[in-house]
């Protein structure tokens, strides 16, 4: 929740009082904030009015997914605050924007997610709604046709009362705002294709508008909605960039009146055009091979986005691509050269021919993404220069580079310390001092190296000092027992210090290292049950090597097992040799580890689990092939270079795997 910035004790809206906003709940807890914000959000104060309305928003709407029980309840003043001409425009126009956000988890979310007061509130507020579609403001028309296109429920009479709308609307804008609303209302009706498909009544005089009206207007009704693209969508999308302005007003209705030149185009075809088309990748490789060398620079960078989503979801693309995106790596345009040394990263060896080039930025950029990226295709390739190239930067924070792992897939994301240095385990010896001094320094530096020697294993060596040095004071001291456990054996001196740090806030870590360094069983066994279960990863690793000396924890492996936990189904194999139970766990349901949910972290651990049992995993093999045949990556995400690294080394790992079982069957 946010900070509280408003006025305290102000007069609220009438009715606001007769709320009991105590009993009801915003997405943080209890609504009891509510009335205040409202009360601001009704002064007479722009700033603290829009402040008090985005704070709303914060509270009652957050990302979506869900409608709380004071949603219900606030919708009625939203409605009210938009409706109040004597309020100022924006205001108006940020409420009408929240309540949008609102229809649009109220016809979005789980049933189970929308609070039951939500429909009649919604189906009481729509009138009020659909009468500022004929408000003074234009901003306030615009954006009370945001709202309408929720409104699936009766669309075709709210699709004819916005008909009717647009054709007495004054306002370029927002005459292509009500296009898009019905766009979107067909869309999202369950029978939305079948009218399509009909081409009747209102929707034929939609689809005739895209075919045959101006170009604004074909833009809208065509990107607005999968179902209503054009026959052909990269002409019209080329004739949006050649022949439209750098403001075109189907762009303005879409996203506002506050977009830049640069914004215009590229947003023009990201956004939209590459969105609409997503199920459509022919489609989308002839839109960035038009626009690559395209005479607007905002177009050129488009083109490189498209071709960074098309990396991200087709096997293979990554090396199609990189002989059109290396001479990328030499053009002044900042965003390119990212984007293409981002994708040149995970390339493999089709990387090789520009390995120069991804050296020079490396040694040059001024930016940290761009280097990064780079330094992390030099790294991939085994480039002799990576390590140099890293260490002429070591009196620099994290070598130059972000500290930290981002938690996002996505190419805007860049390879941090950790992956780079991760991929350096041969080189362990030039990292001595460097990366001695991180770990005796501040906590960002420290996790960053912890974070790299903990990929290194046994590479890692040399460290064990440090990392039991750092592991003595620490407040969290997971991450260094995870260390420790990697480097095993040789850090086996520091046995007697992990032993102190079993308890439960450790998740077993200390009771994995214990064994890896000294490998006793008992012992490890011991300050597993003494520290409580937790079931975490630790734990589960820790069986998984233990096996029958661990068999009696074999009630706790097979009930985990069942719910298709990888580690613990192969825990369960190990104790008891039940490969049937197993492979259930790892195949069957739509959460299964090598079904739906192989994109995850399960989905790797899954095939390393298949390929140990060998012969026995047989009935996983059509499975494991048709993984290995698709040509789209695993997962719906498609986004980004680690969703690249991450599926080549799952190639690798099927690979290995089907080549184990057919070899011992």
């Amino acid at each position: 929740m946010t900070e509280d910035r408003h006025i305290s004790h102000i007069p609220g809206p009438d009715g606001v009082d007769e709320v009991p906003w105590g009993d009801l709940e915003d997405v943080y807890g209890s609504a009891e904030s509510v009335p205040e914000l409202l009360a601001t959000a009704f002064t007479s104060d722009e700033e603290q009015a829009r402040s008090a309305v985005d704070d709303l928003h914060v509270n009652v709407y957050h990302q979506g997914g869900q409608i709380c029980s004071a949603a219900p309840a606030l919708l009625p003043f939203l409605v009210r605050l938009a409706a109040d001409a004597t309020r100022p425009v924006p205001v108006r126009y940020d409420a009408l924007e929240l309540t949008a956000c609102l229809g649009e988890s109220g016809h979005e979310a789980e049933p189970r997610f929308v609070d039951p007061g939500w429909r009649p509130a919604w189906e009481t507020a729509l009138p009020e709604v659909v009468a500022l579609l004929g408000d003074g403001e234009p901003l306030v028309r615009r954006a009370a046709a945001w709202v309408v296109s929720w409104a699936v429920d009766g669309a075709e009479e709210t699709i004819r009362v916005l008909r009717r709308r647009w054709e007495v609307e004054p306002d370029e804008v927002g005459r292509l705002e009500l296009l898009g609303a019905i766009a979107e209302l067909v869309g999202r009706h369950p029978e939305g294709a079948a009218w399509v498909a009909a081409a009747e009544g209102d929707v034929r005089w939609l689809l005739e508008l895209r075919d045959r009206g101006d170009l604004d207007t074909r833009m809208t009704i065509g990107f607005r909605n999968p179902l209503l693209l054009p026959d052909d969508p990269v002409g019209l999308a080329v004739a949006a960039v050649e022949e439209g302005g750098p403001r075109p007003p189907w762009l303005r209705s879409t996203y506002g009146d506050h977009v830049t030149d640069e914004r215009a185009l590229s947003g023009a075809i990201v956004h939209r055009v590459a969105k609409a088309l997503a199920d459509r990748p022919d489609a989308r490789t002839d839109l960035a091979r038009l626009f690559l060398g395209s005479r607007h620079s905002g177009a050129r960078v488009a083109a490189v986005e498209i071709v960074a989503g098309l990396v991200g979801e087709f096997r293979g693309a990554e090396e199609t691509w990189a002989d059109t995106l290396g001479p990328l790596l030499a053009e002044p345009w900042s965003v390119r050269r990212t984007r293409a040394a981002q994708i040149l990263s995970v390339a493999g060896r089709a990387a090789v021919p520009w390995a120069d080039a991804l050296a020079e930025r490396a040694a040059g950029a001024q930016d940290t993404t761009e280097r990064a990226a780079a330094l992390f295709g030099l790294a991939r390739l085994r480039d002799p220069r990576t390590v140099p190239l890293l260490l002429e930067r070591a009196d620099e924070p994290s070598l130059g580079l972000a500290a930290g792992q981002s938690h996002g897939a996505g190419w805007f994301f860049s390879p941090a310390m950790p992956d780079v240095l991760g991929l350096l385990a041969d080189e362990a010896e030039a990292f001595v001092p460097v990366l001695g001094e991180l770990l005796r320094g501040p906590k960002d530096g420290a996790l960053s190296a912890l974070a790299a020697l903990e990929q290194w294993g046994p590479a890692a060596a040399p460290f064990a000092d440090g990392v039991a040095a750092r592991l003595e004071g620490s407040d969290h001291p997971s991450r260094e027992l995870e260390v420790l456990a990697e480097i095993g054996p040789a850090a086996a001196r520091h046995a007697a210090l992990v032993r102190r740090f079993a308890g439960p806030e450790n998740n077993g870590s200390a009771a994995l290292a214990f064994w890896r360094l000294t490998g006793d069983a008992e012992g490890a066994l011991a300050l597993l049950e003494e520290a409580g279960t937790r079931l975490w990863a630790p734990y589960w690793t820790l069986l998984v090597e233990l096996g029958p000396a661990a068999a009696r924890h074999v009630g706790a492996v097979r009930a985990e097992s069942e719910k298709r936990n990888p580690r613990a189904a192969l825990a369960y194999w190990r104790m008891t040799g039940d490969a049937d139970a197993a492979l259930r766990a790892l195949l069957d349901g739509d959460h299964a580890p090598l079904g739906g949910w192989v994109h995850s972290w399960a989905g790797p651990a899954a095939v390393r689990v298949v390929a140990e049992m060998g012969a026995a995993a047989a009935p996983a093999l059509p499975r494991l092939r048709e993984l290995r045949a698709a040509p789209r990556r695993p997962g719906d995400r498609g986004s980004g270079w680690r969703d690249v690294v991450r599926d080549r080394e799952l190639l690798a790992l099927l690979d290995r795997a089907i080549a184990r079982i057919e070899e011992r069957g």
